[in-house]
């Protein structure tokens, strides 16, 4: 497949929030090839103001949580603003993955992840994917190491707006596929509106 070139992340920050839901992270790490399908987005409008952006839309911002671990953004078209990949649903090299995630774990050989559980939440992804700080900065549509590709396309009616997790604002900036396994956190009240359409 053909990496998405410019004009695809050149976008409004919740419109590349939505268009990258279904699209295809890749991956890859020591001659192997990682791929989750994108299921879960979260839009910060000019909150990502500490990342560099040194290539514009399509720029890789990725950040350190609780001093171990890290979060991966997508920076969209406006200036200081990105979108935070959630989840992903793995497709390909799950087996590293799941190696991947447990290089952490003081008790490595005996977690056992399901399919569903290994790229279910920001910080999950990147380990599964082995993203880190050193993947700051990075352009999306020229780097050879990780870029993201076409997948399969996400309706409206398939799709759940819902508030961004852990960040106090009524905003619907988070949204994702509905009914799918991997998102990290369902909004039943969300999910019930969108049923009642």
């Amino acid at each position: 497949m053909v990496p998405k070139g410019k004009d695809f992340f050149d976008q409004p920050c919740l419109v590349l929030a939505k268009s990258l839901l279904g699209k295809v992270l890749v991956r890859k790490v020591g001659g192997e090839t990682l791929k989750g399908r994108i299921v879960e987005t979260e839009s910060y409008i000019t909150g990502c103001r500490k990342f560099r952006n040194s290539h514009g839309p399509g720029t890789t911002f990725v950040y350190r949580i609780y001093g171990m671990y890290s979060c991966f953004n997508i920076s969209s078209q406006e200036s200081g603003s990105c979108v935070l990949i959630r989840s992903l649903e793995p497709l390909e090299g799950l087996h590293t993955m799941r190696t991947n995630r447990r290089k952490l774990l003081k008790t490595a050989q005996t977690k056992n992840y399901k399919n569903k559980d290994l790229c279910s939440g920001p910080s999950k992804l990147c380990l599964a994917l082995d993203i880190t700080k050193a993947d700051d900065d990075s352009d999306l549509v020229e780097d050879e190491n990780i870029w993201v590709e076409d997948g399969e396309e996400v309706e409206e009616d398939k799709m759940i707006v819902s508030t961004r997790v852990g960040v106090k604002s009524d905003l619907p900036y988070r949204f994702y596929v509905f009914a799918n396994p991997n998102v990290s956190a369902k909004d039943k009240v969300a999910e019930e509106n969108f049923l009642n359409k």
